[in-house]
């Protein structure tokens, strides 16, 4: 019964503490094997990794640890005005000034409980962001230490938890099985189209695997530039001649010898510099009025719905009526389509929509439609590349608010592969990117049912124990 279970303050619960962020100037703190928690690396609710790394200098020097275990909650940033994003970290991380650390006192909850208690609070977490004065939010920590928390006798907690943490595990187990695949899209991408590995092994085929011969014929082309290449390829054949490698098929697309381009300088024979408008069209999307938006119908995708791992939030958007939707079928978006913000924070994030619900297009959104189809899992994996987005990111006009246009976009240069090539590409990786959409639908089906029950277990409307005597009764 709900009148077994005990309230106390937040602040009673649990211990808190601020991180930090070591000297930006200072190159010894940066670069180490430390994950730097801030709130671009707090997707989901599970933190192990981030883009930045500090040292141990770094972290005695102006940083803070969060022990494994901790739960980690953002108090200020713009994304609060948006949504709440808290997690817990899976090693021990740092974490910078605009995160609390939370240790749950376990002679009243665990660590996982105090999680999915903040996580059930959402709503009123966002009733209570304050506006810092130039666009970010903030959350008071004295006003949430004084949150009353109702805590469940230590049975219905572990039941609580139990049940809510299975949900979860299948959907972070989904979210890393999306990110073996793409890791495994964008290795064989950096093998062909980087390292070009088939050109090399061709290379060495052609002078019967002897190096030394492969660096003559380069050096006689005055390409000695290349041999560096040459040599790290050869020696990762020697450490894997064991494993299978590149079929016969594939390598008898790629040639055996490079060509000079005045840009590029040596590329594979056949290839060109080019732009992304070569292999893409872009559509930008349609600015609707406020007086179109309604409570259903087909929902309108923003830059703020484009997440930072290439997905796409599909939820929770405003809507457009189906007469004024099919009034605008251009914007409609379909399963699998290639989105990009536009401007903003996350101009050049991307992502991919599912086809779960009727959506389209904002006009601060493009969608990127390859003009071959064989052409989709090359685009999907280029803008997936650290150096796509960097250079969109760098190209954005403006400060406050960068912003890119489509043109702009498509002007993205590139080296460009053989058509037969990027087919052969897709071939192997399309497969990967099917997978994901069929991933992506199942977790987000999976995240509506634990956002759904989790509040309601959480406050003891619902409750794990009717449930396991019906199924007592049954049998």
């Amino acid at each position: 019964m709900v009148s077994e279970w005990r309230s106390y303050p937040l602040g009673l619960l649990t211990k808190w503490s601020s991180g930090g962020t070591p000297s930006k100037s200072k190159e010894e703190y940066w670069n180490g094997g430390i994950p730097w928690i801030s709130a671009s690396s707090m997707d989901g609710s599970r933190y192990s990794n981030s883009k930045l790394k500090i040292t141990r200098a770094g972290l005695d020097n102006g940083s803070r640890l969060a022990k494994k275990g901790s739960v980690l909650l953002l108090v200020r940033g713009s994304i609060l005005h948006q949504k709440i994003q808290v997690g817990i970290a899976e090693k021990d991380v740092a974490f910078n000034q605009d995160v609390k650390c939370l240790v749950a006192n376990d002679k009243y909850i665990d660590q996982w409980f105090l999680l999915y208690w903040l996580k059930a609070h959402e709503r009123k977490l966002l009733s209570i962001v304050e506006n810092t004065g130039i666009g970010a939010g903030k959350l008071d920590t004295k006003i949430l230490q004084k949150l009353d928390v109702k805590v469940p006798p230590d049975e219905i907690r572990y039941k609580i938890v139990s049940f809510v943490k299975s949900l979860d595990d299948k959907i972070e187990l989904n979210k890393k099985i999306n990110q073996t695949l793409e890791q495994m899209a964008q290795a064989l991408f950096k093998s062909w189209f980087v390292d070009f590995d088939p050109v090399f092994d061709n290379l060495l085929d052609k002078h019967h695997n002897n190096l030394e011969k492969a660096k003559a014929y380069l050096e006689s082309k005055g390409a000695e530039d290349l041999c560096p290449k040459l040599t790290k390829r050869f020696e990762q054949r020697q450490q894997t001649k064991d494993q299978k490698p590149l079929p016969q098929d594939i390598r008898n697309l790629f040639p055996s010898h490079f060509h000079h381009n005045q840009d590029l300088g040596w590329i594979p024979e056949g290839w060109v510099n080019g732009s992304l408008g070569v292999l893409a069209d872009a559509l930008s999307g349609y600015a609707f009025k406020s007086r179109h938006f309604s409570e259903s119908g087909y929902g309108v995708i923003k830059i703020k719905n484009i997440n930072s791992d290439s997905t796409v939030d599909e939820k929770n958007l405003q809507c457009i009526p189906v007469e004024v939707a099919l009034n605008h079928e251009k914007f409609l978006l379909s399963r699998g389509d290639v989105v990009m913000a536009m401007t903003g924070a996350t101009v050049g994030k991307h992502g991919v929509i599912t086809g779960a619900a009727p959506l389209l297009l904002n006009q601060r959104v493009c969608k990127l439609i390859p003009k071959e189809i064989s052409d989709y899992s090359y685009l999907k994996t280029l803008l997936s590349r650290t150096e796509t987005e960097d250079w969109i990111v760098n190209t954005a006009q403006g400060s406050a608010q960068p912003n890119i246009s489509a043109t702009s976009i498509l002007s993205l240069p590139i080296v460009v592969p053989k058509q037969d090539q990027r087919k052969a590409f897709d071939g192997v990786v399309r497969s990967f990117y099917n997978q994901m959409i069929e991933n992506r639908i199942q977790l987000t089906s999976l995240t509506l049912i634990r956002d759904l029950i989790l509040p309601k277990l959480i406050s003891g409307e619902l409750r794990l124990e009717s449930h396991d005597k019906a199924q007592g009764n049954q049998s």
